[in-house]
């Protein structure tokens, strides 16, 4: 990545938000300026465990190999930490996979391409392992506090810094918004006197609940099982083996159906839509925590 003349490198960036989104604005940044600092106004664990935070973590996440190469490019080094630390690599193994869609079983043993890949890692661990590698970037800071807003300069028609709760200021050069959906940027902008965007809304009426598993050793050779809806049947399932031999399974509905919210109606949906030794499995494993 070219870098830019050596007097444009004093700019002082402040990026709202330590998450992956803010995280990786940080990492492109720091190519380009002195100091780029991060407020995240929630406490950031040492250790890869999920946060309430980020509601959507505690679901079935998979990294594919397109967003690993760019995260790879990003942070080297960053998929082989995560394989060291127990990630597991799907590799278009047949039996590590089975996927359906509107009911037809996908077969990928055979599906003509060479080098798929796809990477299982917790949302957490993922999460985890990039914070640490940007903690470790000269010139870029992680600091606990709250952003109450940017700061604008009406004269020069421009964002000049943030204020922090409590009246402080930091000026900044530069000001990156990566507070995710609870962002004010559009109240901030009408204070400001410009026009709000046009919001767009898609409603895909998906509805979700998930259950973390731990599944005795060798009841599954699967590592990754995704069962969509079908027209005569609203609901899905999805299953994701982690690094610390734990499944999240994910139960779904689709047009406003509700998922199931109990464990024994996941199992049983999973005796109805999945390979037949997968609802025994289920019922074999340990519920880590409560269904969410």
């Amino acid at each position: 990545m070219p870098r830019t003349p050596e007097l444009l490198r004093s700019q002082h960036v402040v990026v709202i938000g330590a998450s992956i989104a803010g995280l990786c604005a940080a990492r492109v940044l720091s190519d380009y300026v002195d100091r780029v600092t991060i407020y995240e106004r929630d406490d950031l664990p040492e250790r890869p465990v999920d946060r309430s935070a980020i509601p959507q973590g505690q679901h079935v996440h998979l990294l594919m190999a397109r967003g690993a190469e760019e995260l790879e490019g990003l942070f080297p080094g960053l998929l082989d930490d995560m394989g060291a630390a127990g990630m597991p690599v799907l590799r278009n193994r047949p039996s590590e996979i089975h996927f359906t869609a509107s009911g037809h079983v996908l077969d990928t043993g055979h599906s003509g391409r060479d080098g798929y890949t796809a990477y299982l890692p917790s949302r957490a661990l993922l999460e985890w392992n990039v914070r640490r590698r940007v903690e470790a970037l000269p010139g870029v800071e992680i600091v606990r506090g709250n952003v109450d807003q940017p700061e604008f300069d009406a004269a020069a028609g421009r964002v000049t810094g943030v204020a922090l709760d409590g009246g402080v200021s930091v000026p900044a050069d530069l000001v990156v918004d990566a507070s995710g959906r609870g962002s004010r940027l559009p109240v901030w902008l009408q204070q400001w006197g410009f026009e709000q965007p046009r919001v767009d809304t898609v409603k895909v009426g998906v509805t979700y609940a998930s259950q973390r598993v731990r599944i005795p050793v060798g009841m599954m050779p699967e590592k990754m099982v995704l069962v969509g809806a079908a027209h005569d049947r609203p609901l899905g399932i999805g299953m994701l083996f982690h690094e610390d031999g734990t499944w999240i399974v994910t139960a779904f509905g689709v047009g406003g159906a509700a998922p199931p919210r109990d464990f024994a109606y996941v199992c049983a949906l999973a005796d109805a839509v999945l390979p037949e030794h997968i609802g025994p499995a289920l019922r074999a494993g340990e519920q880590l925590g409560t269904m969410k």
